[in-house]
């Protein structure tokens, strides 16, 4: 009951951040990658034991959140009050017990990456170019926005690498070795979605090119990389007996 109640108190603090947060993501189609995390967060913070109520860090990490999300809406900056999701789902965790610090700093990846960040290196621009080579200048239009660079691909395999390890039970430390790891499939991977949407583009289906690149790739790439990580994790249960 007690985990209930902050809980709700702490929905209600942050409803300005959560509200922007989901305005965001529905404004943004490329950024609904990140609804993935809220439910592998979950799972993670229910496939590791309890931890010991760390009360004082849990109120530090609440009380961030509240000072970010202040800060955000008096400063006119609600963007930035999105990071206040984090800290705070980490407050609570942390204050409760339900979750070590490794499940629970699995909260970062329920924020998108900005799209300053996704556009930061012009790899769009080198995809596009690819595209139309591959295409040829009579064929059809293939547009990359920034969104495209695999910037937010890479994020998603981080996320999905820190999610196996702390949901084994493995510490920050392996978590972070584990995320940074899977990270490097975020380009290959963006490489291999132009290609298939190059060759729907060539089959003139154009539109289904265009939803593959914003949708398709990230949902297939977390569905393989979540059923073959789990996979993985029952096979190895028999070797612990």
């Amino acid at each position: 009951m007690q985990t209930l109640l902050l809980g709700v108190g702490l929905a209600l603090g942050l409803s300005s951040a959560l509200l922007e947060w989901a305005n965001h993501i529905a404004a943004t189609p490329p950024a609904a990658y990140a609804l993935v995390f809220p439910l592998l967060l979950l799972v993670a913070a229910r496939s590791t034991p309890p931890t010991e109520p760390d009360r004082r860090a849990g109120l530090i990490w609440i009380a961030g959140a509240m000072a970010l999300e202040v800060l955000a809406v008096g400063g006119g900056v609600p963007r930035l009050g999105r990071l206040a999701i984090p800290l705070g789902v980490i407050g609570l965790l942390r204050f409760t017990g339900a979750a070590a610090l490794a499940p629970a700093a699995l909260a970062f990846f329920i924020v998108p990456v900005p799209h300053a960040l996704a556009g930061l290196a012009p790899l769009h621009a080198v995809w596009g170019a690819f595209a139309e080579y591959l295409l040829g200048r009579a064929g059809p239009d293939l547009r990359f926005t920034s969104w495209d660079s695999g910037v937010r691909l890479v994020a998603l395999f981080a996320g999905l690498g820190w999610y196996a390890d702390a949901r084994s039970g493995g510490t920050w430390t392996g978590a972070f070795r584990r995320g940074a790891q899977l990270a490097m499939l975020g380009l290959p991977v963006q490489l291999a979605a132009v290609i298939v949407a190059v060759a729907l583009a060539r089959a003139g289906a154009a539109d289904m090119a265009r939803a593959f690149l914003t949708h398709g790739v990230w949902i297939l790439s977390a569905v393989i990389t979540v059923g073959a990580l789990e996979l993985a994790r029952l096979r190895e249960v028999p070797a612990r007996v």
